[in-house]
Formats: C-alpha cells, structure tokens, sequence
C-alpha cells in the first residue's frame, strides 16, 4: 500500500519561491525578466548617446563619449539576450564587469550632458539668473561686478 506524502511547514506558510530556470550542470540562465531589465538598460545608454550627439558640433572632444556610450548600451543589449550561462566562465566575467561599467558609463554621460546643457544654452527662468551668473563669473575673475556692464549676459 503506498503511502501518502507528507508535507511539512504550517499551512498557512506560503508556497517556495520559483527557482531560476536551470540548464545542465547547474548554471543559472537570465530570466525573461532579467533579460527584460539588461535591455532597458541598454537602450537608456543608446538614448544618451543620442543626446549628446547633439554637442558633438560645438564641442567635438564628446565624440569618443558618445562613441563609447553607444557601443555599451549596445553591448549591453546583445549580452542581455545572448550571454551564455551565468555560472559559466564566460557569464561570470560578464556578471562582474557589466553592471559597473553599465552605471559607469551612465553617470558619466549624465553628467557631460548636464555640463553642456549650462555651457551649451543655459535656460534661464528670469534675466535675474543670468545677471547673476555673469557677476559670479565676473568676480572670479577679479572685475567688480558692479563697475563693468551687464549687456554680455542678455
């Protein structure tokens, strides 16, 4: 006569959590949502890049910014959806290296962008914030704001 299964824990437990899918010899492959994330990832960077494609005419040392910025989001696209196994050699190098050169090469363009958005044309809600700057940039270099015209910053 075969006996019934016992099962453990309290029933109000919940349920285990799913395990990642596996593939022989136990290495762990991206879910659809992992895949799903790397991705969007990717295309930020791909968006960037097209951002400051924009600077590239007035300020042409962004050229290998926007070059490298493209070529990683890019990357990132490709690697997402045909990495080998995680738990392989080669997944493991990418495990390690690409998340921190994905935000790397994020915030340095982020930040580029937000320097030449204030170099390139900087938007100013009143004339006040542009009078004010061209005084700041005045004094620090050594001219009293006061005696020199504002007619430059308008």
């Amino acid at each position: 006569m075969a006996r019934a299964p016992v099962l453990t824990g309290s029933p109000g437990d919940a349920p285990p959590a799913p395990q990642a899918s596996r593939r022989r010899g136990g290495a762990r492959r991206l879910s659809w949502f992992e895949r799903s994330w790397w991705t969007a990832a990717g295309l930020v960077l791909i968006v960037w890049s097209s951002r400051l494609v924009g600077s590239v005419s007035a300020f042409p040392a962004v050229t290998p910014l926007v070059l490298l910025t493209a070529a990683v989001g890019l990357a990132t696209v490709i690697v997402a959806w045909t990495a080998p196994d995680v738990a392989s050699g080669g997944g493991r190098r990418w495990a390690a290296v690409l998340p921190w050169a994905v935000l790397a090469v994020t915030v340095v363009a982020f930040g580029v962008w937000c320097l030449l958005q204030v170099l390139r044309a900087p938007g100013y809600g009143t004339d006040e914030l542009a009078f004010d700057q061209y005084a700041a940039h005045l004094f620090l270099h050594g001219i009293d704001p006061y005696t020199h015209s504002m007619r430059p910053a308008g």
